[in-house]
């Protein structure tokens, strides 16, 4: 249910269970009430990943040597109020997202996908979390999502760079693919970096 809820678009729980009782009734045995699926649905959450994961890993997008990882912030209120009594206080916090040039305050979504945008591995944390930490562990995390027979290509901003975490990637058989800085001479994978930039 939690995937025809997905494809067919609706993002209202309440609603979605009223249209599945009139048009899809004949589809499932059983429909319970809203507050009931809504209570299965979060009970759900680490089997739907493990579903994801593994139906992720059986597509052909998968066999593509190339990941994709970037962070981008995920404002959760505008106000001070909202930030001082919303349920998120103690884990939104305030960050600046450089791309945009603006201070937020929310969440930040690290994000690791295929070259085609097929999600491998993500995170919510602290907009002040170190992005390359969030990095190592979702790469010690998911080690199998991130294993290829001839090496990994992960293709990142410049948020990541870090001599340490790459030494630590180069040594799980990843190489990484980043903008140079100023005062940096130019890196290898230049061609493949303009190609996905955008894709990031």
């Amino acid at each position: 249910m939690a995937v025809m809820q997905e494809l067919l678009d609706f993002q209202d729980e309440s609603r979605w269970i009223r249209y599945a009782r009139k048009a899809l009734i004949h589809l499932f045995r059983y429909l319970p009430k809203q507050p009931g699926y809504n209570k299965r649905l979060r009970t759900l959450g680490s089997q739907l990943a493990h579903l994801v994961a593994v139906l992720a890993v059986a597509t052909d997008l998968w066999r593509h040597p190339i990941r994709l990882a970037d962070s981008t912030p995920v404002q959760c209120g505008a106000s001070r109020t909202t930030a001082q009594n919303c349920d998120l206080a103690g884990w939104a916090g305030y960050g600046y997202c450089a791309s945009h040039s603006r201070r937020f305050w929310g969440l930040r979504l690290h994000l690791v996908t295929t070259v085609h945008g097929l999600p491998v591995a993500f995170a919510l944390t602290n907009p002040k979390v170190d992005e390359r930490d969030v990095l190592v562990d979702l790469v010690s995390l998911h080690t199998a999502m991130f294993r290829y027979q001839d090496g990994l290509i992960l293709v990142m901003g410049k948020g990541y760079r870090d001599a340490a975490t790459e030494r630590w990637l180069h040594e799980a058989d990843i190489t990484v693919v980043r903008p140079a800085y100023r005062n940096e001479p130019p890196r290898p994978g230049r061609v493949l970096l303009q190609a996905v930039r955008q894709n990031i």
